[in-house]
C-alpha cells in the first residue's frame, strides 16, 4: 500500500503541489491527470524518490520512504518515465534490464503485453536487433513500448507510467492498456 499524506512540494516560491493525500490499495489503479507543469512528474518523481517533498511523507507499506534505501524503493517499483530511455545494445539486453535473469519466454511475453511484438518479429535478427544509441533506429512509439516492455517484465508490486503512452496511436494504447489490465 502507498499512502500519500499532505503532500507538497515548492520550487524556490513556486507551490507545485499543494496538500495531496491518498491510499492507494494493492490493485488499485490511479490516474494522474492534469495540464502541462501542473505537478504530475514532480509527484511520480517523490513516489520514486527522486525528489523530496517539502511538507508531508510517502509511506510503502507503513514505512516512512525516508527510512527506505533507494534500492528498496526501486526493487519494488517498476516504472516508465516521460522521457523514455532506450540503450545501445540488443532489444533483449534492454528489456532484460527488467529482470537480468530473464528467459527468452519471459521477454517475449512482456513485449507482447507492451505490444511490440510485431514489430519486433520483424526485424531479420529478432530480439538480437541492435539499437542505435539512444534508439536513433526506433520510433518513438516503439522506444516507448520497448521500455514499458522493460518495465513488466520487472514483477514489481507497483508500476508506475509517467505520460508513457504519449507517441502510441489510440488503437495501439487501448490494446497495450487492456494487455495491462490482464497481466
Amino acid at each position: 500500500m502507498i499512502d500519500v499524506k499532505h503532500l507538497s512540494k515548492a520550487f524556490g516560491d513556486n507551490l507545485v503541489l499543494n496538500d495531496i493525500s491518498e491510499h492507494i490499495y494493492p490493485g488499485d489503479k490511479v490516474v494522474i491527470i492534469g495540464p502541462s507543469g501542473s505537478g504530475k512528474s514532480t509527484l511520480v518523481s517523490m513516489l520514486l524518490g527522486f525528489r523530496m517533498p517539502t511538507q508531508g511523507c510517502v509511506l510503502l507499506d507503513g514505512i516512512p520512504a525516508t527510512q527506505l534505501s533507494r534500492y528498496d524503493m526501486r526493487q519494488n517499483m517498476s516504472c516508465v518515465l516521460q522521457n523514455t530511455t532506450v540503450y545501445s545494445g540488443t532489444v533483449r539486453e534492454n528489456v532484460q534490464m527488467g529482470k537480468l535473469n530473464a528467459t527468452d519466454s519471459e521477454i517475449w511475453e512482456a513485449i507482447t503485453v507492451a505490444q511490440a511484438k510485431e514489430f519486433v518479429e520483424c526485424f531479420p535478427e529478432g530480439l538480437d536487433h541492435e539499437i542505435k544509441q539512444s534508439g536513433k533506429n526506433l520510433s518513438g512509439g516503439q522506444k516507448q513500448r520497448l521500455a514499458i516492455a522493460r518495465a513488466v517484465l520487472k514483477d514489481a508490486p507497483v508500476y508506475i507510467f509517467d505520460d508513457s503512452f504519449s507517441a502510441l496511436d489510440f488503437l495501439t494504447e487501448a490494446n497495450l492498456r487492456a494487455a495491462l489490465s490482464s497481466h
